[in-house]
C-alpha cells in the first residue's frame, strides 16, 4: 500500500498546519454517519488497516469485490481470497458434466474483477486477489492492526499466512453435493465408482458415507485450478456416458437438471435421444430421480407439476415422497459387483450403475461460528444476520442484532439467515451490493474528505491520486449516511427440463421457455466481465 505523506503547500508548511490537518484526521474517524446507524458503525480506537476482505469470489464474493473497489477510498484496498484460480459458474456445471465440448466455458478468469467492463471505474487501485484457502477468522491478538484477522494456506505454499483487515463480507456459500464440487474427492475411472455423495438423512452417519465414497478413489486430485477442473467434468462426462443407468437422489433444481439433461442426451428404454446429433455416444438409460419430497419443494406447486410432467416425458422415472437409506451403503452392490442398489426407508430397492447425489447442501459457517458462539442457526446452519447483512445473534425482542465485536463482519449469500432469502446466484448478488454499498458508508463516516484530508496525498500518485480522492468524495456523497436495510424479494427460478426447455417461476407468475442453448449461453458470463471468448481455455 502506498505510504501517505503531507504535501508542502504555499504558506501553510508548518509544523502547527500539519498538527491541524492530523486533528481533522482523527476527528472525522470517531465521527457518527447518522443516529439510525450509530447502533451497528464498529467501535473506533484500532489501528486501521484500511483493508475490506471478501471471503470468497462465487456469485457474491466476485459482485463484493467489485463493487467495493468502486466505492472505497483510494489508499483502501479489496483483498479477495479465494481458493480457485477462475470463477466456477456452478450453474452450467450439470450440463456440461453431461455434454462433452463445453466445459472450458465454466470456468471464468478473474482477471477484470477489478476492472468492470461497465459502471464506474475502480477507485481502490491496489486491490487484489489472493489464492488460498481460509483457515480461521477471528479477532486481532493484542499489538495486531485491524478489526480481525484470517489465516489462510496459500494454493502454493505449506505454511499458513495471514490478512488483517478493518472489515469483511463473508461469502464462502455452501460445501456442495459432489457432482458440482470439484474440491470434493476426486471421481475415478473405475467402473466401480459412484459419482458423488450426499449429506446423510438423520438415519445415517456422515463417515460412513464419506467412508463408502472414498473406497472407489483410484487417485487423488488437487483441484482449484481450470485444468483440473476441466478433467474433472470430463471424467464425469465418461461415466454417465458408460452407463446403461444412472440413479439421480434429490429432487431440487440440481436433480431436475440431471436426470432431465441425460435423458433429453442420451434418451431411455422408453424414449428416443432428443438432442439432435447423429448418434449419441453412450447407450441409452435407465433414467431414475428419486425425491424424499415433491420437486422443488421451495416453489410454487406449479413448479412440482411441471417439471414431473417434463421429465416423465423424456423418459425418467420420477420417485417423489421417499427418502433413500443410506445406512445400507455398505452391501450397496449387486450380485454382479456392477450395479449400486439403494434401499429406500420405506422398503423400495433401487439400482443403478451411477449414482449421482444432489441433496446434502450445507452452509459453510463454521469460521463465523469461531469467532463468537451463537452466531450460527442450529436449525439450518446458517450465520444469523441484521437486516444490514451484518453479523449477528438472536433477539429476545425480534430479528437479530448486531453488537461490536461482530458488526464489522457482513455474511451474504447461502451462508446467510437471511430472512428466508432464497440460496440463489441471483440473491446473492444483490446481497453483496448490500453489503458492499454498507461497508461503503462506514469507511465514509471514519473519515472525512473535506476535514480530514485537505493536505494530504499520496507519495507516488500525484494528479491521478488527487483525482481519485475526488471521484471518491463523488460517490460517497452519492452514497449518503443511511446504511440500507436489506429485504429479500419473492423465490424466482429457471429450471432447464433438457437442452431447450426451461420452467420459471418469477415472483407473481409461471412461464416457460424453449430457447435454451446447449452451453447455456455461459460465454455471456465472460462477456459480461469484460472477457474476451475468442479463447475460452484461458
Amino acid at each position: 500500500m502506498a505510504l501517505l505523506r503531507l504535501v508542502q503547500r504555499p504558506l501553510h508548511s508548518t509544523a502547527s498546519s500539519r498538527l491541524s490537518i492530523l486533528q481533522r484526521i482523527f476527528a472525522s474517524m470517531s465521527a457518527p454517519i447518522s443516529s439510525s446507524a450509530e447502533a451497528v458503525k464498529p467501535a473506533s480506537g484500532h489501528t486501521p488497516t484500511r483493508t475490506v476482505l471478501v471471503l470468497g469470489a462465487s456469485y457474491a464474493g466476485h459482485r463484493a469485490a467489485q463493487m467495493l473497489s468502486t466505492q472505497l477510498p483510494p489508499d483502501w484496498r479489496v483483498v479477495a481470497l479465494e481458493r480457485n484460480t477462475h470463477f466456477n459458474h456452478l450453474y452450467a456445471f450439470p450440463r456440461v458434466s453431461v455434454l462433452p465440448g463445453h466445459e472450458q466455458k465454466v470456468f471464468v478468469p478473474y482477471t477484470r474483477i477489478f476492472n468492470p467492463p461497465t459502471g464506474p471505474p475502480a477507485i481502490a487501485k491496489q486491490s487484489i486477489v489472493v489464492q488460498g484457502s481460509l483457515t480461521h477468522l477471528g479477532k486481532p491478538e493484542p499489538g495486531q492492526v485491524g478489526r480481525g484477522v484470517a489465516r489462510y494456506l496459500p494454493v502454493d505454499k505449506d505454511k499458513e499466512e495471514s490478512i488483517a483487515f478493518d472489515y469483511a463480507i463473508y461469502a464462502l456459500g455452501s460445501q456442495l453435493p459432489p457432482p458440482i464440487n470439484v474440491w470434493s474427492t476426486a471421481s475415478s475411472s473405475s467402473s466401480e465408482s459412484k459419482n458423488g455423495i450426499l449429506d446423510p438423512s438423520e438415519t445415517t452417519s456422515r463417515s460412513k458415507v464419506e467412508e463408502a465414497y472414498r473406497e472407489q478413489i483410484a487417485e487423488p486430485q488437487q483441484p482449484g485450478s481450470k485444468k483440473k477442473g476441466m478433467d474433472w467434468l470430463k471424467d464425469t462426462q465418461k461415466k454417465i456416458r458408460d452407463a446403461h443407468s444412472v440413479l439421480v437422489i434429490g429432487g431440487g433444481a440440481l436433480g431436475v437438471q440431471y436426470a432431465s439433461d441425460i435423458a433429453y442426451l442420451y434418451g431411455t428404454p422408453t424414449t428416443a435421444p432428443v438432442h439432435p446429433q447423429e448418434e449419441p455416444s453412450g447407450p441409452r438409460k435407465k433414467v431414475t430421480l428419486l425425491s424424499s419430497r415433491s420437486l422443488l419443494p421451495r416453489f410454487r406447486p406449479w413448479m412440482h407439476e411441471e417439471a414431473k410432467k417434463r421429465l416423465e416425458a423424456l423418459g425418467v422415472e420420477v420417485i417423489t415422497d421417499a427418502r433413500a437409506d443410506l445406512s445400507t451403503l455398505d452391501d450397496s452392490k449387486d450380485a454382479s459387483n456392477k450395479d449400486r442398489v439403494i434401499k429406500t426407508l420405506d422398503g423400495r430397492q433401487l439400482q443403478a450403475e451411477v449414482v449421482l447425489f444432489c441433496t446434502g447442501q450445507r452452509p459453510n459457517s463454521s469460521f463465523v461460528e469461531a469467532v463468537e458462539p451463537g452466531v450460527v442457526n442450529e436449525s439450518n446452519g446458517m450465520a444469523f444476520v441484521n437486516r444490514h447483512l451484518q453479523l449477528a445473534t438472536p433477539s429476545k425482542e425480534g430479528e437479530p442484532q448486531t453488537k461490536q465485536g461482530l458488526n464489522h463482519i457482513f455474511v451474504v449469500g447461502d451462508a446467510a439467515d437471511a430472512f428466508d432469502a432464497l440460496n440463489a446466484g441471483h440473491t446473492a448478488f444483490e446481497q453483496a451490493n448490500y453489503a458492499a454499498r454498507n461497508i461503503a458508508r462506514l469507511v465514509a463516516s471514519e473519515r472525512s474528505l473535506e476535514n480530514g484530508f485537505a493536505g494530504l496525498s499520496v507519495e507516488d500518485g500525484g494528479d491521478e491520486k488527487q483525482q481519485g480522492w475526488e471521484e471518491w468524495e463523488k460517490r460517497k456523497a452519492e452514497l449518503g449516511t443511511e446504511l440500507e436495510k436489506y429485504e429479500p424479494e419473492g423465490h424466482r427460478i429457471k429450471v432447464s427440463v433438457g437442452f431447450r426447455e426451461a420452467i420459471i417461476q418469477r415472483p407473481t407468475e409461471h412461464i416457460t421457455s424453449s430457447e435454451g442453448a446447449d452451453d447455456l449461453n455461459t460465454p455471456n458470463m465472460w462477456k459480461n466481465r469484460g472477457l474476451d471468448t475468442a479463447d475460452l481455455f484461458v
